[in-house]
């Protein structure tokens, strides 16, 4: 067990005692799992969206309509709290020193990115691969630009303007390509939106992700 532990020790700050490499494998712990538990909520958003597309306007249904209506504005709210809450929580830790910046961005974000990469590759594969693929060209375009210095500095943009370009472009292709899947019926008018609502989050959520690791550190 102590070996398994030594593991951790390059990513956690140096401590003296077990205590506190238990208290910081803790911290990390919870802050992944609270970041799994607000992304669950996130995700939900699209699929009732869906669910209201595809079934509740169909069958004119307004009593199930009102109802998602509420279930989404409180799942929303619930969703924002608990990000608001996780961003609080690891300012704090890290604040402390009880856990190094980078690792704890690593267990808020891996669940977020797998469960929506994995939802998104459930809707469509091929749009989910798309999406991927552009995402990767647009970070990795970014990331050369900001070493040959020819993208301004944003830092009081939580995604800089820079990305504001791929991101829609890469938006209206998934959905010009989305709708030649509905055109062939390999996918429903709820799935193709619920699909672009999941691809913007993710695809913003990457860029962002690429401009906070390439902006210098003073």
């Amino acid at each position: 067990m102590r070996h398994g532990k030594s593991l951790f020790l390059p990513i956690l700050p140096h401590t003296r005692t077990r205590e506190d490499v238990n208290i910081q494998l803790l911290l990390t712990i919870t802050v992944f799992f609270l970041s799994a538990f607000g992304t669950l909520f996130w995700l939900s958003i699209p699929l009732v969206i869906q669910v209201i597309i595809d079934k509740v306007i169909v069958q004119n249904s307004p009593e199930i309509l009102n109802l998602l209506g509420v279930f989404l504005i409180v799942t929303t709210l619930i969703a924002s709290a608990s990000e608001i809450g996780l961003a609080a929580l690891t300012a704090a830790i890290v604040g402390n020193g009880l856990a190094r910046n980078l690792f704890l961005k690593v267990a808020v974000t891996l669940p977020k990115v797998l469960a929506m990469l994995l939802l998104m590759a459930i809707y469509s594969p091929q749009l989910a691969f798309a999406s991927t693929g552009l995402t990767a060209l647009a970070c990795g375009t970014y990331y050369l630009l900001k070493r040959s210095r020819l993208v301004a500095e944003c830092s009081s943009e939580p995604l800089p303007l820079s990305f504001r370009l791929p991101l829609t472009l890469i938006v209206l292709f998934l959905f010009w390509y989305g709708a030649s899947l509905v055109l062939a019926v390999q996918l429903s008018l709820g799935q193709l939106i619920a699909f672009i609502i999941l691809s913007i989050q993710f695809v913003a959520f990457l860029l962002s992700v690429t401009a906070a690791a390439t902006k210098p550190i003073h």
